[in-house]
């Protein structure tokens, strides 16, 4: 009996082992929403930060993401930060991510960036940060809020060498 078990679990057709799926409208919002919180912050890494981050950023963040971009805003305004050279900002891909994620993350997504042609340097001359190293893989995950919509609550970036995927 053990050896039919065996011939009829052989005729079984192979399937592919699932993925992670995305729902692709929900994607498409999230693309919308990360397209208005870098537009934004584009705008205030070219002029060194801000004291408190303006409404249309602000409306894309909530939770850990909206404290943590507000800090960093906050600190490079304090430290003086500028270009010099004429920074280009440029996302240079973005795809799905369908990897582990924070708790209550309903869609999330990886973006390439980059600056090219810019030298950033702080209050006192010093560079702190050379464009010619830049790109940024960062992961974006998000979540209904209840007033805000689908906004971005967890951020993790890393400098890379080559964009990941």
């Amino acid at each position: 009996m053990a050896g039919l078990w065996i011939w009829l679990v052989g005729l079984r057709p192979l399937t592919p082992t699932p993925t992670p799926t995305y729902d692709q409208a929900l994607y498409d919002q999230a693309v919308a929403v990360y397209r208005v919180f870098w537009t934004q912050s584009t705008l205030l890494d070219a002029v060194g930060g801000a004291a408190t981050l303006p409404p249309e950023i602000a409306a894309t963040l909530t939770g850990d993401a909206y404290q943590a971009v507000a800090a960093y805003y906050a600190f490079a305004l304090r430290q003086g930060y500028h270009w010099e050279g004429s920074p280009a900002f440029k996302t240079t891909a973005i795809a799905p991510l369908v990897d582990d994620a924070p708790d209550g993350t309903v869609v999330a997504l990886q973006t390439c960036e980059e600056i090219a042609d810019a030298y950033l340097f702080d209050s006192q001359g010093n560079m702190v940060g050379d464009s010619d190293y830049s790109l940024d893989w960062v992961r974006y995950y998000f979540t209904q809020d209840p007033k805000q919509g689908l906004v971005i609550f967890d951020l993790q970036d890393k400098l890379v060498e080559l964009c990941p995927f």
